[in-house]
C-alpha cells in the first residue's frame, strides 16, 4: 500500500468577496511519509474535511485502532497541520472495521468513538449521540 492522500482545494467566494478556502480529502495511509501535510498547508486552507480513509486499520482490534490514528495524530506534519487548520470528517470502511466492508460488525459503536476522538469532536457533540458518523 502506498500514501495516496487525495486533495481538493476550493476557494468560495462570498457575497462580501472574502474568500474562504478549504480542502478535503482521504486515503491516507498513516504509517508511510506524510510530508503532504505540508504541501496541503502551503495552500492555506482554514478547513480540511476528511472524506474517509483517515487510516488504514483494517481488521484491527479497537486498541489497534486508536493505536493507528494516534500514530498520525503524533506524526510531526499532521500535527503541524492540526494547529493551522480546523479539522472535521467522516469515516469510511477502512476507518471503522476493513476494505468494503458494511457497519455490521461487534465494534462499531467503539469505532465511531475512536474515529470521533481523533476528530476532536466535542463530548457534548450530537454526532456522538447518533449512529455513525
Amino acid at each position: 500500500m502506498r500514501t495516496l492522500a487525495i486533495l481538493t482545494l476550493l476557494v468560495v467566494t462570498t457575497t462580501a468577496n472574502a474568500a474562504y478556502r478549504f480542502a478535503f480529502g482521504g486515503c491516507n495511509f498513516q504509517r508511510l511519509g506524510q510530508t503532504h501535510w505540508n504541501t496541503i498547508a502551503a495552500e492555506k486552507p482554514k478547513l480540511w474535511i476528511w472524506n474517509g480513509d483517515m487510516i488504514y486499520a483494517d481488521g484491527s482490534t479497537i486498541a489497534t485502532r486508536r493505536q493507528e490514528y494516534d500514530h498520525l495524530r503524533n506524526n510531526k506534519f499532521y500535527a503541524a497541520f492540526r494547529t493551522a487548520v480546523s479539522i472535521v470528517g467522516v469515516w469510511d470502511d477502512h476507518d471503522f472495521n476493513a476494505n468494503n466492508s458494511s457497519g455490521s460488525f461487534k465494534d462499531k459503536v467503539e469505532s465511531q468513538r475512536a474515529a470521533l476522538d481523533f476528530l476532536d469532536e466535542p463530548a457534548g457533540s450530537v454526532r456522538r449521540k447518533q449512529e455513525g458518523i
